[in-house]
């Protein structure tokens, strides 16, 4: 039941505002199934979310985009798994933190960062975002970035997200196969996460369509600086 609970939080506010999951949903999990069955988990229960909200939105996907971000994230991925042995947590997760607080802040003072159209750009941030993905199941950070930049509207972020998050997803969940981490733990809470996966898209998405860009674009301030707090409490 706390597994369901966790899951419908994280995937009802990803839902709604676009990003998020892995964030909000690896503590919770690590906390009630240990962490060798939740970082697994949440690739698991990520992937089938991510196809469901692909399905949502894939007439507004920019298909072009989303494939220079996801050829970035193919060689980021490993090596994003590489560096969670070698770095240290304790100096990598607060200075992930500090730099996402800045931009949030930096991002609420109206302050832009245009980025250009150009593919070299779109393929860099998936790079990034793909070596977050496989050090935290975060990818979110460098996409948001990234979208923001762009300038795209409510409608082009989420669709655009949901489309390169399904294909990171898949990726990685292959990473974790072949390294042996699916183990029946995590098939078996998959089972209590699918109802809540099933609520959570429904709630956020219906909530979604209800509010007005400017107050869609203070929801992803308000939760890129939680994710930012968290890390830099990690």
């Amino acid at each position: 039941m706390l597994v369901a609970a966790a899951v419908f939080l994280a995937v009802f506010i990803h839902s709604f505002v676009g990003f998020g999951f892995g964030l909000l949903v690896t503590a919770p999990l690590v906390s009630l199934v240990g962490l060798q069955t939740a970082v697994p988990l949440v690739t698991v229960i990520g992937t089938v979310f991510q196809l469901v909200m692909l399905v949502i939105y894939r007439s507004l996907i920019d298909m072009k985009t989303v494939f220079l971000l996801c050829a970035g994230s193919i060689p980021g991925i490993p090596l994003g798994m590489a560096a969670l042995h070698l770095v240290d947590e304790a100096i990598l997760l607060p200075a992930l933190g500090i730099v996402t607080l800045l931009y949030a802040a930096l991002s609420a003072s109206r302050w832009r960062w245009p980025i250009s159209e150009r593919p070299r750009w779109a393929y860099l941030f998936g790079l990034g975002a793909g070596g977050l993905s496989g050090a935290y199941n975060a990818p979110g950070l460098m996409t948001i970035i990234y979208g923001r930049g762009r300038e795209w509207n409510p409608d082009e972020f989420k669709s655009n997200l949901q489309g390169f998050f399904f294909f990171n997803s898949v990726i990685t969940l292959a990473a974790r196969f072949v390294g042996g981490e699916l183990t029946p733990g995590v098939w078996s809470n998959l089972g209590y996460a699918l109802p809540a996966i099933v609520l959570g898209i429904l709630a956020g998405s219906a909530l979604g369509h209800r509010v007005s860009p400017r107050l869609f674009d203070r929801f992803v301030l308000a939760l890129l600086s939680v994710m930012g707090i968290r890390l830099l409490l990690a």
